[in-house]
């Protein structure tokens, strides 16, 4: 009888010795837990040695007695495992015995053991991955199972024999729980006792699911028959150094195959063979790239912001400031790390009264205030607000100064004309006295005025008569566009004669009664005959512009070198007495009117030599653009509001009074109709104060 039981002792001891060394030898902490009191029933030297408690105060108790969880925490999980029966990669936190505490991956399932439910518990340490700071702490040591009692007496042999069925069976649901892949291997190695290959002498079902590969696949054959050549050699040379060396090995491993990660524990039971545990770390991967994108995310808008801003904690350390505070300090970011915030940015040796910071520090609200920094060469609107731990504890603040120096400065412009307004209104009030004075001095030499006035009158008449005809005209050319054009060479071409009558007639009043009147009759003489000129100006261009239409073209090839040749030799003038320095390129040779480009070149150009207010620099450029030539004439002027750029074409449009800039407002109305009678379009692009250039563009004919 002693030796049958011998016999199944032995045997039982035998088929539970790669389980127990996987328990004992296991780097994650294993725990049985039964259901119907909580208590512990065994746990693993690996969870002793987290925790810090030992075996005598562990078995027995439950993890309210060793006070592990916080209620809330612990009826979570428990709830999570009652829902689904099991529980996978479940993160919570454990406090250990010297009352610090571990962040563990856990996982967790029931099982049955002769009709009474357990929760079979595997917790990993993932400590380091939380605080970036070390690996794990070394692999448990493997520890024998004493069985000396068995020699005893057949009824020690009977309770131990009973006691290693339990204990297989526990051992075998852990072997065949979904928490972590299994692995038994033999190493094989060649004739100088270097690794060269390994077999798979045992796998569980977790390994199946975690890899994608069957017992069948993998079972007695060779890992390089199995995986693909590059993934084959480096597990052959990691787990090679597990059994030559006798070390344990911890890694994390890709596998682009699969597109997995794996996260493998190895470790040698026996002479020649290795065990490797195997948990599938995909999803944690996944989450740490996107963790890793969110914070670079976050790190390029800090960088990026142009507000100057600075991390600041409570004792005024300056932990991070972004690029825009370190440009404007000339500084690198990474310089200013551990500096004091006052010396920084402040540029003084001790906190000031007023800063934000100081007033958030004793409130712990945000604060913001108006301040000018030397050092920044500003002044800016600086706040700051309070940054809060996971316990609500202050831990410091970011500090945000946003710089208002224009804005200041704008005001003091401001301040500084409407002083000079209050001024010009008292130097308007007294010239408004003497005004009056000089309006009574007026009216009584009004009556040597009346026959000047009669005259004028007369003139007035006339004027009013041909304004009401070219009224009448106007209404009846509105039939069609082309009897406008023609009407309005017609009507401009027989306006000249009487406006060279009043003109005449003007100018003859001026010759005769100038001096002999008196200053204001000289003044209205003047007027009206600079407003002859300015209709005469405006008369030729309505003139030009009709021509446009219906004088005949005559299309041929033409240098545009030559045009503008000819044309900056009729505008010298201008040229000389403005300053104007006029650059061109190579232009090329055309289909198109010769004087009608020469016209279309004269106004632009005029135009950007008129409008500035610095010497002109003009540049006239051509280029091939979608079988066409684009020409442009750009300037330094004063540019063009956006609002005003598709406008500035329509005819007798003005964006000046012509005591600012002289002209009739036709000009570029001329331009715009040469370019359409060549099938050609005409735009500007400009910002005001930045100059304009003005495009047009010519068929390639």
């Amino acid at each position: 009888m002693g030796e049958e039981y011998n016999q199944v002792g032995k045997e039982l001891h035998q088929s539970s010795e790669i389980l127990l060394s996987i328990y004992n030898l296991n780097p994650d902490a294993i725990i049985f837990t039964r259901v119907s009191d909580g208590k512990f029933l065994d746990c693993n030297p690996e969870f002793l040695n987290k925790t810090g408690y030992s075996r005598e105060e562990v078995i027995g108790h439950t993890s309210m007695d060793l006070n592990l969880f916080s209620p809330e925490i612990l009826q979570t999980y428990i709830d999570a495992i009652k829902k689904e029966g099991k529980l996978f990669n479940f993160e919570m936190r454990v406090r250990k015995k010297d009352g610090t505490f571990l962040d563990i991956l856990n996982s967790a399932r029931f099982i049955d053991v002769d009709g009474e439910e357990f929760i079979l518990s595997i917790s990993r340490d993932i400590t380091h991955r939380r605080k970036r700071e070390e690996e794990n702490q070394n692999l448990i040591e493997e520890l024998d199972v004493a069985n000396e009692e068995l020699r005893s007496s057949n009824e020690e042999l009977q309770s131990a024999n009973e006691t290693l069925r339990e204990n297989s069976e526990l051992y075998r649901q852990f072997f065949n729980s979904p928490l972590n892949g299994f692995a038994l291997c033999e190493l094989l190695v060649d004739d100088e006792g270097k690794p060269s290959d390994f077999i798979y002498l045992e796998v569980n079902k977790t390994f199946e699911d975690f890899t994608g590969l069957t017992r069948d696949d993998v079972l007695n054959k060779k890992v390089t028959e199995v995986l693909p050549p590059e993934e084959a050699a480096e597990l052959i040379e990691k787990y090679g150094r597990v059994v030559l060396e006798g070390e344990k090995a911890h890694f994390e491993l890709p596998r682009p195959s699969s597109n997995k990660y794996y996260e493998i524990y190895a470790f040698s039971p026996k002479e020649r063979q290795f065990i490797a545990l195997i948990m599938d770390i995909t999803s944690h991967k996944e989450a740490e790239e996107k963790a890793l994108k969110a914070q670079k995310d976050w790190e390029d808008t800090f960088y990026a912001v142009p507000d100057l801003i600075a991390l600041v904690d409570t004792d005024y350390n300056v932990l991070r400031v972004n690029r825009s505070l370190a440009d404007r300090l000339h500084v690198k970011p990474e310089d200013c790390k551990g500096l004091k915030c006052y010396e920084l940015i402040h540029g003084t040796h001790e906190p000031p009264l007023i800063c934000p910071h100081t007033l958030m520090m004793e409130d712990n609200v945000e604060h913001t205030r108006e301040m000018h920094e030397d050092d920044l060469d500003g002044d800016f609107i600086v706040s700051a607000s309070p940054i809060y731990n996971e316990k609500q504890e202050l831990i410091g603040d970011v500090h945000v100064l946003r710089d208002i120096t224009q804005r200041k400065k704008a005001e003091l412009r401001i301040q500084g004309m409407l002083e000079n307004e209050q001024s010009l209104t008292e130097e308007l009030r007294v010239s408004n006295e003497e005004l009056q004075d000089i309006t009574e001095e007026l009216q009584t030499s009004n009556e040597g005025l009346q026959s000047t006035t009669i005259e004028l009158q007369k003139a007035n008449e006339k004027l009013t008569s041909y304004k009401d005809s070219l009224e009448e005209a106007i209404e009846k050319l509105e039939i069609s566009n082309r009897e406008l054009e023609q009407f309005a060479y017609v009507a401009s071409h027989d306006l000249q004669e009487p406006l060279r009558m009043v003109s005449s007639f003007a100018q003859l009043l001026e010759k005769r009664y100038k001096g002999e009147l008196d200053d204001d009759a000289d003044d209205f003489i003047g007027f009206i005959v600079e407003g002859a000129q300015r209709m005469k100006d405006l008369i030729d261009d309505l003139l030009t512009f009709s021509r446009l239409s219906t004088a005949s073209r005559e299309f041929r090839p033409t240098n545009m070198n030559k045009v503008l040749e000819d044309v900056l030799l009729s505008i010298k003038p201008s040229v000389e007495a403005e300053n104007a320095i006029i650059t061109h390129d190579d232009l090329p040779t055309v289909q198109c009117d010769p004087s009608q480009l020469r016209q279309l070149f004269q106004n632009l150009i005029s135009n950007a030599i008129k409008f500035h207010e610095k010497p002109p620099e003009i540049h006239i450029f051509a280029e091939e653009s979608d079988g066409k030539w684009r020409f442009g004439v750009s300037d330094n002027g004063i540019g063009i509001h956006p609002d005003h750029q598709d406008k500035i074409f329509d005819i007798f449009k003005r964006l000046h009074t012509r005591e600012e800039y002289e002209g009739t407002g036709i000009g570029l109305s001329i331009c715009k109709r040469i370019v359409e009678i060549h099938g050609g379009d005409i735009w500007v692009k400009s910002k005001p104060g930045e100059g304009s250039t003005f495009y047009f563009t010519l068929p390639k004919r």
